[in-house]
């Protein structure tokens, strides 16, 4: 949870430069390797396909996304990041990256290699479920 609201945090940072729709979408975007069909975009978000469409028509006017043919009746048009949302992404994700890692460092050596040992045995249980 704490990791999860230093990333938050990082993101509410951006506020002034992009709203946190646009923000949240870009990551879903990124995480999919650039596109995202509109139905699975909203459920991403949890946002109705309306509002979803709407966020979408906003970043293809800011040049963040194109916005493609539909490629079926149920998921809707396929969104594709253009160039400058690749890099505002990436960008994004650095802000992110910055913050954990502040976080991080501020931790007495002690508590950071508890984390260190915490997050492997994490890792391996999701990798190895028994």
């Amino acid at each position: 949870a704490i990791l999860r609201k230093t990333c938050e945090k990082a993101v509410d940072e951006l506020g002034g430069v992009v709203p946190g729709a646009q923000v949240r979408a870009l990551l879903v975007f990124d995480d999919a390797g650039g596109s995202v069909d509109l139905r699975r975009l909203a459920a991403e978000l949890t946002a109705s396909m309306s509002a979803t469409s709407g966020l979408c028509d906003r970043m293809q006017d800011a040049g963040l996304l194109r916005v493609g043919d539909v490629t079926s009746s149920r998921a809707g048009p396929c969104c594709t990041l253009t160039s400058s949302g690749t890099r505002l992404a990436g960008w994004i994700k650095d802000r992110q990256r910055t913050a954990l890692s502040d976080l991080v460092n501020s931790m007495g050596p002690r508590a950071r290699d508890a984390l260190i040992y915490g997050l492997g045995e994490l890792a391996s249980t999701v990798q190895n479920p028994s």
